[in-house]
């Protein structure tokens, strides 16, 4: 099987496509190309070669590169490889599958959304993103597999897409890898039990978007009751400046923990946090 995997945000921002690609592994999928862009680190590595096209994270000038390159050198390489499935992940990467199918028909194509955009955010968007769209709705109505991570999502989805049938669409959930809780079940056996209940919270936070002062609130009005951690690579300096000035022991700020390292750390809490306010569809079916 010959199979190219477009992901144009950063592979390392997105554990799904990671456990995806790391499954195909395991599936020995004989014939498979990656395409990417740059991360700050690029620390995700696969036996399959991975291509990172620009870089969509320094500024905006090389985000605005990185959107021609990208399109450009896949839709190339595409028709150097001749790939006979393509799966491609979300509307940014959508450009040079578009073109290829044009050219070869007989491609098979696959897509997976790892978030829903409502139609407000679609009409306030930019106009690059509105052109994508538009060359994806033709795409939509080829594909063979479109699938999102929920039943909600999907059912969003197909009232936005009525002509796109039940037969394409499947339900793919974002778990993580299954050997997971093997591995957290291990730290729990021998950990020692404690009278303070620690709390955890991993990911991105926003001032508006989560309920952070609230939750902060809360566990110091349980004075040392209570504690959380926080792990993020992405915390607003809104935050920042509210944590700082709250002087909270009971409230500690770490970095980012490596995703395949998630399951021993995370088990020495108790309890594990989602502090989405749901400003947008897409959080409100997360």
């Amino acid at each position: 099987m010959s199979l190219a995997l477009l992901h144009f945000q950063p592979l390392e921002l997105y554990p799904p496509v990671m456990n995806c690609i790391r499954d195909l592994e395991n599936e020995k999928v004989t014939e498979l190309k990656i395409f990417t862009t740059h991360s700050k680190n690029n620390w995700f590595s696969s036996s399959y070669p991975i291509y990172r096209l620009g870089n969509y994270i320094t500024s905006r000038w090389s985000r605005y590169w990185t959107y021609l390159y990208f399109n450009f050198a896949c839709f190339f390489f595409l028709c150097y490889y001749r790939p006979k499935k393509v799966l491609y992940y979300e509307t940014n990467s959508a450009w040079p599958i578009y073109w290829y199918k044009k050219l070869f028909s007989n491609v098979l194509i696959f897509i997976h959304f790892h978030e829903f955009v409502s139609e407000k955010e679609k009409k306030e968007s930019s106009a690059y993103y509105k052109y994508l769209l538009k060359k994806e709705t033709a795409l939509l109505k080829k594909a063979i597999w479109i699938s999102h991570t929920n039943e909600d999502r999907m059912r969003l989805f197909q009232q936005d897409y009525p002509f796109v049938s039940k037969d394409q669409c499947h339900i793919l959930p974002n778990y993580p890898p299954v050997d997971w809780a093997i591995r957290a079940q291990q730290i729990r056996v021998n950990r020692k039990v404690s009278g303070v209940k620690q709390m955890v919270y991993v990911g991105a936070l926003g001032i508006d978007t989560t309920y952070i002062q609230e939750i902060a609130a809360w566990i110091i009005e349980q004075k040392g009751a209570y504690t959380l951690d926080i792990y993020s690579g992405n915390i607003d300096k809104a935050v920042l400046d509210f944590l700082h000035n709250l002087k909270s022991s009971y409230i500690l700020i770490h970095k980012e923990i490596p995703y395949y390292e998630l399951p021993e750390q995370l088990a020495n809490y108790e309890i594990g946090l989602v502090l989405y306010k749901g400003h947008i569809p897409n959080y409100v079916y997360n």
